[in-house]
Protein backbone atom coordinates (compact mmCIF):
# COMPACT_ATOMS: atom_id res chain seq x y z
CA UNK A 1 0.00 0.00 0.00
CA UNK A 2 1.26 3.53 -0.85
CA UNK A 3 1.44 5.74 1.59
CA UNK A 4 3.41 9.36 1.37
CA UNK A 5 6.69 9.31 3.46
CA UNK A 6 6.45 9.83 7.18
CA UNK A 7 3.30 8.79 7.56
CA UNK A 8 4.29 5.03 8.13
CA UNK A 9 5.15 5.81 11.63
CA UNK A 10 6.10 2.98 13.75
CA UNK A 11 2.96 1.64 15.20
CA UNK A 12 0.36 3.10 13.16
CA UNK A 13 -2.17 1.32 11.98
CA UNK A 14 -3.44 1.23 8.80
CA UNK A 15 -6.88 3.61 8.97
CA UNK A 16 -4.37 5.64 10.96
CA UNK A 17 -2.19 5.92 8.13
CA UNK A 18 -5.58 6.14 5.71
CA UNK A 19 -6.15 9.45 7.83
CA UNK A 20 -2.82 10.72 7.77
CA UNK A 21 -3.25 10.47 4.11
CA UNK A 22 -6.76 12.11 3.72
CA UNK A 23 -4.75 15.23 5.95
CA UNK A 24 -2.12 15.00 3.44
CA UNK A 25 -4.25 15.23 0.62
CA UNK A 26 -6.51 18.03 2.09
CA UNK A 27 -2.80 20.06 2.48
CA UNK A 28 -2.19 19.77 -1.43
CA UNK A 29 0.93 17.60 0.08
CA UNK A 30 2.25 16.23 -3.30
CA UNK A 31 3.24 12.86 -2.32
CA UNK A 32 0.43 12.39 -0.83
CA UNK A 33 -2.12 13.56 -4.05
CA UNK A 34 0.39 11.09 -6.14
CA UNK A 35 -0.53 8.57 -3.29
CA UNK A 36 -4.05 9.44 -3.44
CA UNK A 37 -4.38 9.54 -6.76
CA UNK A 38 -2.73 5.86 -7.72
CA UNK A 39 -5.53 4.34 -5.10
CA UNK A 40 -8.62 5.76 -6.43
CA UNK A 41 -7.75 3.65 -9.48
CA UNK A 42 -10.67 1.09 -7.45
CA UNK A 43 -13.01 3.92 -8.61
CA UNK A 44 -13.52 2.64 -11.47
CA UNK A 45 -13.30 -1.13 -10.69
CA UNK A 46 -16.13 -0.60 -7.92
CA UNK A 47 -18.28 0.58 -10.53
CA UNK A 48 -17.92 -2.00 -13.20
CA UNK A 49 -18.19 -5.09 -10.11
CA UNK A 50 -21.60 -3.07 -9.35
CA UNK A 51 -22.74 -3.03 -12.93
CA UNK A 52 -21.95 -6.01 -13.30
CA UNK A 53 -23.89 -7.23 -11.10
CA UNK A 54 -27.34 -5.01 -12.29
CA UNK A 55 -30.06 -5.78 -14.71
CA UNK A 56 -30.56 -3.54 -17.06
CA UNK A 57 -26.43 -2.32 -16.67
CA UNK A 58 -25.26 1.06 -17.45
CA UNK A 59 -23.50 1.40 -20.63
CA UNK A 60 -20.00 2.90 -21.05
CA UNK A 61 -20.80 6.27 -21.10
CA UNK A 62 -22.97 6.48 -17.97
CA UNK A 63 -20.07 4.50 -16.13
CA UNK A 64 -17.59 6.61 -16.96
CA UNK A 65 -19.80 10.01 -16.01
CA UNK A 66 -20.01 8.15 -13.12
CA UNK A 67 -16.68 7.40 -12.16
CA UNK A 68 -16.26 11.48 -12.78
CA UNK A 69 -19.36 11.83 -10.45
CA UNK A 70 -17.43 9.38 -7.61
CA UNK A 71 -14.44 11.02 -7.57
CA UNK A 72 -15.68 14.41 -7.39
CA UNK A 73 -17.61 13.38 -4.41
CA UNK A 74 -15.21 11.76 -2.85
CA UNK A 75 -12.78 15.04 -2.84
CA UNK A 76 -15.71 16.96 -1.74
CA UNK A 77 -16.23 14.74 1.29
CA UNK A 78 -12.72 13.77 2.06
CA UNK A 79 -12.20 15.74 4.98
CA UNK A 80 -15.41 13.86 6.81
CA UNK A 81 -13.23 10.90 6.55
CA UNK A 82 -11.86 9.52 10.06
CA UNK A 83 -10.48 6.18 9.81
CA UNK A 84 -13.62 4.42 10.97
CA UNK A 85 -13.40 2.25 8.31
CA UNK A 86 -10.50 1.56 5.31
CA UNK A 87 -10.03 4.38 2.64
CA UNK A 88 -10.94 2.00 0.29
CA UNK A 89 -13.80 0.66 2.04
CA UNK A 90 -15.47 4.62 2.83
CA UNK A 91 -14.88 4.97 -1.11
CA UNK A 92 -16.94 1.67 -1.89
CA UNK A 93 -19.86 3.09 0.24
CA UNK A 94 -19.51 6.38 -1.87
CA UNK A 95 -19.91 4.65 -5.48
CA UNK A 96 -22.09 2.20 -4.43
CA UNK A 97 -24.36 5.45 -2.86
CA UNK A 98 -24.13 7.15 -6.12
CA UNK A 99 -24.91 3.92 -8.79
CA UNK A 100 -27.67 3.32 -6.45
CA UNK A 101 -28.83 7.25 -7.43
CA UNK A 102 -28.39 7.09 -10.81
CA UNK A 103 -30.41 3.14 -11.06
CA UNK A 104 -32.95 5.08 -9.20
CA UNK A 105 -33.11 7.86 -11.74
CA UNK A 106 -32.75 5.91 -14.34
CA UNK A 107 -36.08 3.42 -13.26
CA UNK A 108 -38.24 6.69 -12.89
CA UNK A 109 -37.48 7.37 -16.46
CA UNK A 110 -39.44 4.04 -17.24
CA UNK A 111 -42.62 2.65 -16.32
CA UNK A 112 -43.44 -0.98 -16.65
CA UNK A 113 -46.74 -2.07 -18.27
CA UNK A 114 -48.47 -5.41 -16.79
CA UNK A 115 -49.93 -5.21 -19.90
CA UNK A 116 -46.22 -7.16 -21.50
CA UNK A 117 -48.16 -10.62 -20.40
CA UNK A 118 -51.88 -10.22 -21.03
CA UNK A 119 -54.09 -11.88 -18.39
CA UNK A 120 -55.37 -15.30 -20.06
CA UNK A 121 -58.38 -14.47 -21.93
CA UNK A 122 -58.76 -10.45 -20.56
CA UNK A 123 -59.58 -8.08 -23.35
CA UNK A 124 -56.12 -6.13 -24.45
CA UNK A 125 -58.39 -2.77 -23.65
CA UNK A 126 -58.27 -3.88 -20.05
CA UNK A 127 -54.72 -5.05 -19.82
CA UNK A 128 -53.09 -0.77 -20.39
CA UNK A 129 -52.01 -0.49 -16.78
CA UNK A 130 -48.33 1.08 -16.36
CA UNK A 131 -47.60 2.07 -12.73
CA UNK A 132 -44.58 3.99 -11.89
CA UNK A 133 -41.27 1.86 -11.22
CA UNK A 134 -40.92 3.17 -7.38
CA UNK A 135 -44.67 2.38 -6.91
CA UNK A 136 -44.63 -1.20 -8.16
CA UNK A 137 -41.62 -2.14 -6.22
CA UNK A 138 -43.57 -1.10 -3.26
CA UNK A 139 -46.58 -2.94 -4.60
CA UNK A 140 -44.52 -6.26 -5.63
CA UNK A 141 -42.89 -6.10 -1.27
CA UNK A 142 -46.79 -6.56 -0.37
CA UNK A 143 -47.51 -9.93 -2.47
CA UNK A 144 -46.57 -13.45 -1.23
CA UNK A 145 -43.07 -13.98 -1.32
CA UNK A 146 -43.23 -16.90 -4.05
CA UNK A 147 -45.41 -14.26 -6.29
CA UNK A 148 -43.02 -11.39 -5.73
CA UNK A 149 -39.80 -12.87 -6.52
CA UNK A 150 -41.22 -14.40 -9.50
CA UNK A 151 -42.80 -10.74 -10.64
CA UNK A 152 -39.25 -9.22 -9.94
CA UNK A 153 -37.11 -11.89 -11.96
CA UNK A 154 -39.60 -11.91 -14.51
CA UNK A 155 -39.20 -8.02 -14.89
CA UNK A 156 -36.27 -7.10 -13.49
CA UNK A 157 -34.13 -9.35 -14.75
CA UNK A 158 -35.64 -10.28 -17.94
CA UNK A 159 -36.18 -14.10 -16.95
CA UNK A 160 -38.01 -16.57 -19.21
CA UNK A 161 -40.73 -18.72 -17.44
CA UNK A 162 -38.15 -21.62 -17.94
CA UNK A 163 -35.19 -19.90 -16.66
CA UNK A 164 -37.41 -19.13 -13.57
CA UNK A 165 -38.59 -22.68 -12.76
CA UNK A 166 -35.24 -24.27 -13.29
CA UNK A 167 -33.98 -21.48 -10.56
CA UNK A 168 -36.54 -22.40 -8.11
CA UNK A 169 -36.87 -25.85 -9.13
CA UNK A 170 -41.07 -25.93 -10.58
CA UNK A 171 -42.31 -26.46 -13.25
CA UNK A 172 -42.63 -23.67 -16.06
CA UNK A 173 -46.62 -24.12 -15.72
CA UNK A 174 -46.37 -23.34 -12.00
CA UNK A 175 -44.15 -20.34 -12.28
CA UNK A 176 -46.73 -19.37 -15.20
CA UNK A 177 -49.59 -19.55 -12.91
CA UNK A 178 -47.82 -17.77 -9.96
CA UNK A 179 -46.67 -15.02 -12.02
CA UNK A 180 -50.30 -14.66 -13.47
CA UNK A 181 -51.59 -14.47 -9.72
CA UNK A 182 -49.09 -12.11 -8.76
CA UNK A 183 -49.97 -9.68 -11.57
CA UNK A 184 -53.69 -9.85 -11.37
CA UNK A 185 -53.30 -9.00 -7.24
CA UNK A 186 -51.45 -6.03 -8.69
CA UNK A 187 -53.71 -5.32 -11.27
CA UNK A 188 -56.70 -5.09 -8.18
CA UNK A 189 -54.45 -3.23 -5.65
CA UNK A 190 -53.99 -0.41 -8.27
CA UNK A 191 -57.61 -0.21 -9.11
CA UNK A 192 -58.01 -0.16 -6.11
CA UNK A 193 -55.63 2.64 -4.92
CA UNK A 194 -56.61 4.71 -8.20
CA UNK A 195 -60.53 4.60 -8.25
CA UNK A 196 -61.18 4.84 -4.30
CA UNK A 197 -65.17 4.15 -3.37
Amino acid sequence: MQIPEGDDAPGATARERDVALARGVLATDRDALDAFTVRMRCIPRFLAALNARSTPRLDHQQLEDLVQDALATIWRRLGDYRGDAALETWVFRICDFQFRNVRRREARRRTLSLAEVPEQGADASEQELAIEVDALHHAIDGLPEVEADIVRRRHFEGLTFEAIGARMGVSPNTVKTRYYRGLETLRQRYRRDTNPQ
